[in-house]
């Protein structure tokens, strides 16, 4: 049976997809599992006859190396089944296609349900791109900002847990936007595609929402890039900041960040230019010396405090200024601005 994205819960499904490892890791419909129905290698073979041969000769290539892995795919797929009852398995590939095709077929064949998508992750991809580009014009976003160490996504975090309609941008990034932004993330770097479909996921699962909160950012983080129409809905938007004391903000970059890893010396050398030859030789002995409180407050001093003191000039709607120690009630008087 073949099933539309538009007609999927996607909280009550469970995506399969059949493309190649190297696809997958590309970009994928979050939380999809890679079942593939070739391996890397395989599908290069069948690419190669597909060119030099033509299709079907490309077709029986690809049937002659798939079928040894028919047995892994069923016993994947049935122990999934088992798991989750209640789910739909949704299988498919880059078109909707052969691959997901024959999978859905073999499985329906052995009595285990489940359904193909149409169009695959090609037309998946235009969905997610036209969510993200053609945002509802009725949903309105407000922006929190504020020096780095104020607590930004710590405060986004506490609303989600109240049912607030909140977007994570650093999070789904998985990076916190300046040198040092990937440590906490444990270096893993995002694609573009996963970024954006990781991004269209939370729009979807907020169904329309009258207001979105979101951390103010640059249009890259880490390496990726906001969509052009997002980040200029994001740049008009009403721009709160919230401010903190020095000692919270030193204190909240020190529990982020592990400032003994060898990842945050890296990051360190990677901004020595930024920082001048003297300053960051400076900084450098602090670390060494174990003055914690002192690294940091010299990074925010010369070069946080700059970045974000450019940053906020591209802020044309700055609403107000929220001042607390406190992130209830930061979120109190959001609620009171926004909600009620």
């Amino acid at each position: 049976m073949d099933i539309n994205f538009e007609d999927i819960d996607i909280e009550n499904a469970i995506f399969i997809d059949t493309r190649s490892p190297a696809e997958y890791q590309k970009g994928h419909i979050v939380n999809a599992i890679n079942i593939p129905l070739l391996d890397n290698e395989q599908r290069a073979i069948v690419g190669t006859i597909y060119k030099r041969a033509g299709q079907e000769s490309a077709i029986k290539k690809g049937l002659e190396l798939s079928g040894s892995n028919f047995v892994n795919i069923y016993t994947k797929l049935l122990k999934l089944q088992r798991k989750n009852v209640e789910k739909k398995l949704i299988i498919y590939c880059a078109r909707g296609g052969m691959r997901s095709g024959s999978v859905h077929s073999f499985m329906s064949s052995l009595k285990i349900k489940s359904y193909r998508l149409v169009g695959g992750y090609k037309r998946y991809r235009n969905i997610v791109l036209n969510q993200i580009e053609n945002i509802n014009d009725n949903i309105k976003f407000i922006i929190l900002t504020g020096h780095t160490g104020s607590g930004k996504t710590t405060v986004l975090k506490k609303m989600q847990e109240r049912g607030l309609p909140i977007i994570d941008l650093e999070g789904e990034a998985k990076h916190m936007g300046s040198a040092f932004g990937a440590i906490p993330y444990n270096q893993i770097r995002m694609t573009q595609q996963q970024f954006e479909n990781r991004l269209a996921t939370s729009l979807i699962k907020l169904k329309d929402p009258k207001v979105i909160f979101l951390e103010g950012e640059s249009k890259r983080i880490g390496w990726v890039n906001i969509t052009k129409n997002f980040y200029e809905k994001m740049v008009d938007s009403d721009t709160i900041i919230i401010k903190r004391s020095d000692s919270y903000r030193i204190k909240k970059i020190l529990d982020d960040y592990d400032i003994k890893d060898t990842a945050f010396k890296d990051a360190l050398g990677r901004i020595s230019k930024k920082l001048g030859g003297e300053k960051y030789k400076e900084i450098s002995i602090m670390l060494e010396n174990n003055q914690d409180e002192e690294v940091i407050r010299e990074l925010l001093i010369n070069y946080y405090d700059k970045l974000y003191n450019h940053s906020i000039s591209k802020h044309k709607n700055i609403i107000k200024t929220i001042e607390s120690e406190d992130d209830d009630t930061i979120i109190e008087e959001l609620v009171n601005l926004y909600i009620t």
